[in-house]
Protein backbone atom coordinates (compact mmCIF):
# COMPACT_ATOMS: atom_id res chain seq x y z
CA UNK A 1 0.00 0.00 0.00
CA UNK A 2 0.93 3.46 -0.61
CA UNK A 3 1.44 5.68 2.37
CA UNK A 4 -0.63 9.23 2.49
CA UNK A 5 1.44 11.97 3.74
CA UNK A 6 3.91 11.02 6.57
CA UNK A 7 2.12 8.48 7.98
CA UNK A 8 0.14 7.72 5.15
CA UNK A 9 -3.22 9.72 6.97
CA UNK A 10 -5.27 12.07 5.32
CA UNK A 11 -5.09 15.49 6.93
CA UNK A 12 -8.92 15.07 7.99
CA UNK A 13 -7.41 11.64 9.72
CA UNK A 14 -4.71 13.48 11.55
CA UNK A 15 -6.97 16.16 12.69
CA UNK A 16 -9.59 13.67 13.95
CA UNK A 17 -6.28 11.57 16.26
CA UNK A 18 -5.08 14.49 17.23
CA UNK A 19 -7.84 17.38 18.11
CA UNK A 20 -9.17 15.02 20.70
CA UNK A 21 -5.53 15.00 22.87
CA UNK A 22 -5.41 19.54 22.74
CA UNK A 23 -9.00 19.45 23.65
CA UNK A 24 -8.45 17.65 26.81
CA UNK A 25 -8.09 20.07 29.41
CA UNK A 26 -6.07 17.51 31.06
CA UNK A 27 -3.73 16.37 28.25
CA UNK A 28 -3.97 12.96 29.38
CA UNK A 29 -7.40 11.05 28.16
CA UNK A 30 -6.45 7.62 28.34
CA UNK A 31 -9.88 7.18 25.66
CA UNK A 32 -8.22 9.55 23.78
CA UNK A 33 -4.23 8.13 23.54
CA UNK A 34 -6.27 4.83 23.36
CA UNK A 35 -7.93 5.74 20.47
CA UNK A 36 -4.41 7.36 19.15
CA UNK A 37 -3.06 3.85 19.25
CA UNK A 38 -5.26 1.83 17.86
CA UNK A 39 -5.60 4.04 14.25
CA UNK A 40 -1.49 3.59 14.26
CA UNK A 41 -1.57 0.13 14.53
CA UNK A 42 -4.42 0.12 11.99
CA UNK A 43 -1.73 1.88 9.63
CA UNK A 44 0.68 -0.35 10.80
CA UNK A 45 2.69 2.47 12.29
CA UNK A 46 3.28 0.09 15.76
CA UNK A 47 2.87 -3.85 16.43
CA UNK A 48 -0.01 -4.53 18.27
CA UNK A 49 1.90 -6.10 21.01
CA UNK A 50 3.10 -2.36 21.65
CA UNK A 51 -0.53 -1.40 21.99
CA UNK A 52 -1.06 -3.73 24.75
CA UNK A 53 2.05 -2.08 26.61
CA UNK A 54 -0.03 0.83 27.35
CA UNK A 55 -2.37 1.73 30.20
CA UNK A 56 -5.80 0.50 28.49
CA UNK A 57 -9.13 2.33 29.94
CA UNK A 58 -12.48 0.94 29.88
CA UNK A 59 -13.79 3.74 26.75
CA UNK A 60 -17.05 5.68 27.62
CA UNK A 61 -20.22 4.42 24.76
CA UNK A 62 -20.84 8.29 24.16
CA UNK A 63 -16.99 9.70 23.82
CA UNK A 64 -16.57 9.19 20.21
CA UNK A 65 -20.11 11.62 19.88
CA UNK A 66 -18.36 13.76 22.90
CA UNK A 67 -14.98 13.99 20.53
CA UNK A 68 -16.92 15.43 18.05
CA UNK A 69 -18.34 17.97 18.91
CA UNK A 70 -15.39 19.42 20.70
CA UNK A 71 -14.02 18.96 17.31
CA UNK A 72 -17.25 20.85 15.77
CA UNK A 73 -16.64 23.60 18.23
CA UNK A 74 -13.12 24.22 17.82
CA UNK A 75 -13.13 24.89 14.07
CA UNK A 76 -16.15 27.03 14.32
CA UNK A 77 -14.43 28.96 16.83
CA UNK A 78 -11.27 29.13 14.50
CA UNK A 79 -13.50 30.29 11.76
CA UNK A 80 -15.14 32.77 13.41
CA UNK A 81 -11.97 34.04 14.76
CA UNK A 82 -10.66 34.09 11.27
CA UNK A 83 -13.42 35.76 9.94
CA UNK A 84 -13.28 38.27 12.81
CA UNK A 85 -9.75 39.32 12.25
CA UNK A 86 -9.99 39.78 8.79
CA UNK A 87 -12.88 41.76 8.97
CA UNK A 88 -11.30 44.07 11.78
CA UNK A 89 -7.58 43.97 9.79
CA UNK A 90 -9.71 45.32 6.00
CA UNK A 91 -12.76 47.56 7.43
CA UNK A 92 -12.57 50.92 7.06
CA UNK A 93 -11.68 53.73 9.55
CA UNK A 94 -14.24 54.99 10.55
CA UNK A 95 -14.83 58.77 9.70
CA UNK A 96 -15.59 60.80 12.06
CA UNK A 97 -19.26 62.45 11.57
CA UNK A 98 -19.90 65.95 10.65
CA UNK A 99 -21.25 67.04 13.98
CA UNK A 100 -22.71 70.61 13.13
CA UNK A 101 -22.07 73.12 15.94
CA UNK A 102 -23.61 76.27 16.07
CA UNK A 103 -21.90 79.51 15.50
CA UNK A 104 -20.81 81.17 18.87
CA UNK A 105 -23.26 83.56 19.84
CA UNK A 106 -22.08 87.08 20.47
CA UNK A 107 -24.07 88.76 23.17
CA UNK A 108 -25.21 91.74 21.58
CA UNK A 109 -24.80 94.83 23.21
CA UNK A 110 -27.98 97.03 24.46
CA UNK A 111 -28.80 99.93 21.96
CA UNK A 112 -27.69 103.09 23.18
CA UNK A 113 -30.19 105.23 24.27
CA UNK A 114 -31.57 107.82 21.91
CA UNK A 115 -31.80 111.32 22.84
CA UNK A 116 -32.98 114.84 21.77
CA UNK A 117 -32.85 118.04 22.15
CA UNK A 118 -34.91 119.39 24.45
CA UNK A 119 -36.48 122.85 25.14
CA UNK A 120 -36.39 123.26 28.99
CA UNK A 121 -39.81 123.37 30.59
CA UNK A 122 -40.51 127.32 31.74
CA UNK A 123 -38.65 128.12 35.38
CA UNK A 124 -40.95 128.60 38.06
CA UNK A 125 -40.84 132.21 39.00
CA UNK A 126 -39.67 133.74 41.78
CA UNK A 127 -42.36 134.41 44.84
CA UNK A 128 -41.69 138.30 44.93
CA UNK A 129 -42.35 138.44 40.95
CA UNK A 130 -45.79 138.81 39.59
CA UNK A 131 -47.83 135.42 38.47
CA UNK A 132 -47.75 135.14 34.47
CA UNK A 133 -50.95 134.44 32.96
CA UNK A 134 -52.00 131.33 32.10
CA UNK A 135 -51.37 129.82 29.12
CA UNK A 136 -54.04 129.89 26.82
CA UNK A 137 -55.88 126.95 24.33
CA UNK A 138 -54.14 127.15 21.11
CA UNK A 139 -57.78 127.76 19.25
CA UNK A 140 -57.82 131.02 21.54
CA UNK A 141 -54.21 132.23 21.59
CA UNK A 142 -53.84 134.36 18.85
CA UNK A 143 -54.53 137.84 20.78
CA UNK A 144 -52.31 136.59 23.32
CA UNK A 145 -49.48 135.80 21.11
CA UNK A 146 -50.29 139.57 19.20
CA UNK A 147 -49.84 141.30 22.72
CA UNK A 148 -46.95 139.38 23.50
CA UNK A 149 -44.99 140.47 19.88
CA UNK A 150 -46.43 143.75 20.61
CA UNK A 151 -44.19 143.61 23.58
CA UNK A 152 -41.45 142.95 21.61
CA UNK A 153 -42.02 145.22 18.59
CA UNK A 154 -42.79 148.32 19.81
CA UNK A 155 -43.51 149.57 16.13
CA UNK A 156 -47.45 149.30 15.20
CA UNK A 157 -46.47 149.93 11.16
CA UNK A 158 -44.15 146.72 11.55
CA UNK A 159 -47.19 144.47 13.62
CA UNK A 160 -49.43 144.87 10.86
CA UNK A 161 -47.10 142.49 8.40
CA UNK A 162 -48.84 139.98 10.86
CA UNK A 163 -51.70 138.26 10.02
CA UNK A 164 -53.69 138.02 13.43
CA UNK A 165 -55.52 134.74 12.61
CA UNK A 166 -54.29 130.82 13.22
CA UNK A 167 -50.67 132.63 13.82
CA UNK A 168 -49.44 129.63 16.03
CA UNK A 169 -50.87 127.17 13.29
CA UNK A 170 -48.91 129.54 10.28
CA UNK A 171 -45.80 129.83 11.83
CA UNK A 172 -45.72 125.89 12.76
CA UNK A 173 -46.46 125.05 9.10
CA UNK A 174 -44.48 128.12 7.46
CA UNK A 175 -41.21 126.31 9.40
CA UNK A 176 -41.94 122.91 8.71
CA UNK A 177 -42.40 124.13 4.62
CA UNK A 178 -39.43 126.14 4.54
CA UNK A 179 -36.86 123.55 3.93
CA UNK A 180 -38.75 121.84 1.34
CA UNK A 181 -39.22 122.41 -2.21
CA UNK A 182 -42.84 124.56 -1.87
CA UNK A 183 -43.94 127.26 0.73
CA UNK A 184 -47.37 127.74 -0.06
CA UNK A 185 -48.05 131.35 0.95
CA UNK A 186 -51.62 130.51 1.99
CA UNK A 187 -50.33 129.67 5.75
CA UNK A 188 -47.57 132.02 5.86
CA UNK A 189 -47.86 134.23 9.22
CA UNK A 190 -47.43 137.56 7.32
CA UNK A 191 -48.79 139.49 4.67
CA UNK A 192 -47.71 139.02 0.93
CA UNK A 193 -45.21 141.61 -0.63
CA UNK A 194 -47.65 144.30 -2.08
CA UNK A 195 -45.44 145.72 -4.79
CA UNK A 196 -44.61 143.61 -7.94
CA UNK A 197 -41.34 141.01 -8.74
CA UNK A 198 -38.89 143.86 -10.67
CA UNK A 199 -36.92 141.70 -13.32
CA UNK A 200 -34.08 143.32 -15.77
CA UNK A 201 -33.58 142.65 -19.21
CA UNK A 202 -35.98 141.13 -22.28
CA UNK A 203 -35.82 137.52 -23.77
CA UNK A 204 -33.42 134.78 -23.10
CA UNK A 205 -31.66 137.70 -20.91
CA UNK A 206 -33.28 138.32 -17.59
CA UNK A 207 -32.00 139.04 -14.68
CA UNK A 208 -33.00 139.89 -10.79
CA UNK A 209 -33.46 143.64 -10.63
CA UNK A 210 -31.29 145.62 -8.06
CA UNK A 211 -33.86 147.43 -6.46
CA UNK A 212 -36.06 144.42 -6.11
CA UNK A 213 -34.29 143.99 -2.61
CA UNK A 214 -36.11 147.09 -1.52
CA UNK A 215 -39.49 144.76 -1.38
CA UNK A 216 -38.65 142.65 1.40
CA UNK A 217 -36.90 145.57 3.53
CA UNK A 218 -40.27 145.99 6.11
CA UNK A 219 -39.99 142.05 6.79
CA UNK A 220 -36.00 142.47 7.41
CA UNK A 221 -36.52 145.43 9.84
CA UNK A 222 -39.49 143.38 11.69
CA UNK A 223 -37.04 140.60 12.34
CA UNK A 224 -34.37 143.03 13.66
CA UNK A 225 -36.74 144.57 15.63
CA UNK A 226 -37.75 141.37 18.22
CA UNK A 227 -35.23 141.10 20.53
CA UNK A 228 -33.82 138.26 19.86
CA UNK A 229 -33.64 137.02 23.83
CA UNK A 230 -37.19 137.39 24.43
CA UNK A 231 -38.89 135.76 21.08
CA UNK A 232 -37.25 132.57 22.35
CA UNK A 233 -38.64 133.02 26.13
CA UNK A 234 -41.95 133.51 24.59
CA UNK A 235 -41.35 130.70 22.49
CA UNK A 236 -40.01 128.67 25.27
CA UNK A 237 -42.93 129.44 27.61
CA UNK A 238 -45.61 129.09 24.60
CA UNK A 239 -43.87 125.39 23.61
CA UNK A 240 -46.58 123.28 24.26
CA UNK A 241 -49.02 125.16 21.51
CA UNK A 242 -46.68 125.06 18.81
CA UNK A 243 -45.92 121.00 19.55
CA UNK A 244 -49.94 120.95 19.52
CA UNK A 245 -49.76 122.91 16.08
CA UNK A 246 -46.97 120.24 14.39
CA UNK A 247 -48.80 117.14 16.02
CA UNK A 248 -51.89 118.31 14.48
CA UNK A 249 -50.31 118.87 10.94
CA UNK A 250 -49.09 115.40 11.04
CA UNK A 251 -46.51 114.60 13.08
CA UNK A 252 -47.90 113.41 16.18
CA UNK A 253 -44.62 111.80 17.03
CA UNK A 254 -42.01 114.06 16.46
CA UNK A 255 -40.45 117.29 18.56
CA UNK A 256 -41.40 120.62 16.91
CA UNK A 257 -37.98 122.05 18.07
CA UNK A 258 -36.41 119.63 16.08
CA UNK A 259 -37.92 121.15 12.70
CA UNK A 260 -37.37 124.31 14.22
CA UNK A 261 -33.46 123.94 14.34
CA UNK A 262 -33.04 122.03 10.90
CA UNK A 263 -34.83 124.69 9.14
CA UNK A 264 -32.48 127.63 10.76
CA UNK A 265 -29.71 125.51 9.56
CA UNK A 266 -30.81 125.06 5.77
CA UNK A 267 -31.39 128.74 6.13
CA UNK A 268 -27.97 129.29 6.85
CA UNK A 269 -26.36 127.01 4.09
CA UNK A 270 -27.96 129.17 1.20
CA UNK A 271 -25.18 129.57 -0.78
CA UNK A 272 -23.81 133.40 -1.80
CA UNK A 273 -24.58 133.76 -5.50
CA UNK A 274 -23.32 136.92 -7.77
CA UNK A 275 -25.68 139.47 -8.42
CA UNK A 276 -27.72 139.89 -10.67
CA UNK A 277 -29.12 136.54 -11.14
CA UNK A 278 -30.04 134.92 -14.50
CA UNK A 279 -33.72 134.12 -14.44
CA UNK A 280 -36.06 132.19 -17.12
CA UNK A 281 -39.80 132.55 -17.73
CA UNK A 282 -41.82 128.97 -17.20
CA UNK A 283 -45.02 129.09 -17.81
CA UNK A 284 -46.06 132.13 -16.28
CA UNK A 285 -43.57 131.82 -13.63
CA UNK A 286 -39.99 133.53 -13.19
CA UNK A 287 -37.30 130.41 -12.03
CA UNK A 288 -33.54 130.58 -11.76
CA UNK A 289 -31.84 129.98 -14.69
CA UNK A 290 -28.96 127.61 -12.85
CA UNK A 291 -30.50 124.73 -12.36
CA UNK A 292 -28.76 124.11 -9.41
CA UNK A 293 -30.54 127.39 -7.51
CA UNK A 294 -33.94 125.86 -8.63
CA UNK A 295 -32.86 122.69 -6.87
CA UNK A 296 -32.38 124.45 -3.88
CA UNK A 297 -35.61 124.42 -0.77
CA UNK A 298 -38.68 127.06 -1.12
CA UNK A 299 -36.53 129.16 2.20
CA UNK A 300 -33.45 128.88 0.83
CA UNK A 301 -35.10 130.81 -2.85
CA UNK A 302 -36.52 133.18 -0.78
CA UNK A 303 -33.00 134.25 0.72
CA UNK A 304 -31.55 134.12 -2.69
CA UNK A 305 -34.67 136.53 -4.14
CA UNK A 306 -34.64 139.02 -1.38
CA UNK A 307 -31.29 139.99 -2.05
CA UNK A 308 -27.45 139.44 -1.11
CA UNK A 309 -27.60 142.37 2.03
CA UNK A 310 -30.96 141.42 2.83
CA UNK A 311 -30.29 137.32 3.34
CA UNK A 312 -26.92 138.19 5.19
CA UNK A 313 -29.22 140.58 7.93
CA UNK A 314 -31.86 137.80 7.67
CA UNK A 315 -28.99 134.96 8.42
CA UNK A 316 -27.48 137.05 10.94
CA UNK A 317 -30.93 137.15 13.15
CA UNK A 318 -31.15 133.36 12.44
CA UNK A 319 -27.98 132.86 14.62
CA UNK A 320 -28.75 135.35 17.28
CA UNK A 321 -32.07 132.98 17.41
CA UNK A 322 -30.36 129.74 17.38
CA UNK A 323 -27.81 131.01 20.05
CA UNK A 324 -30.60 131.51 22.30
CA UNK A 325 -32.59 128.52 21.57
CA UNK A 326 -29.63 126.33 22.43
CA UNK A 327 -29.07 127.94 25.84
CA UNK A 328 -32.83 126.65 26.66
CA UNK A 329 -32.38 122.95 25.85
CA UNK A 330 -31.35 119.70 27.15
CA UNK A 331 -30.76 116.64 26.13
CA UNK A 332 -33.50 113.84 27.37
CA UNK A 333 -33.94 110.06 26.17
CA UNK A 334 -36.26 109.48 24.31
CA UNK A 335 -38.79 106.40 25.57
CA UNK A 336 -39.56 103.77 23.08
CA UNK A 337 -43.31 103.62 21.39
CA UNK A 338 -45.46 100.85 23.18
Amino acid sequence: MKPEGVLGWTSLEVLSVLAPVFADPDFRTFAALDTLMHRLWQKRVISPHQTRQLPVRHQDPFMNDRIMNTVFFIVLACVIAVGYYYWHSHRPNPQPADVYRSPAVVPTPPPKPQVRQVIESPQKPSPSAPPAPPIPKLDHSDSYLLDALANLINDKTLQKLLIPKHLIRNIVATIDNLPRKKAPIRVMPVVTVSSQFQVNGSGQSLFISPHNAARYTPYVKLAEAINSKNLVELYVRLYPLFQQAYQELGFPNKYFNDRLIETINDLLATPSVEEPIPLVVHSVYYQYADPDLEALSSGQRILLRIGKNNATRIKAKLRDIKQELLKHMHEEEVKPAR
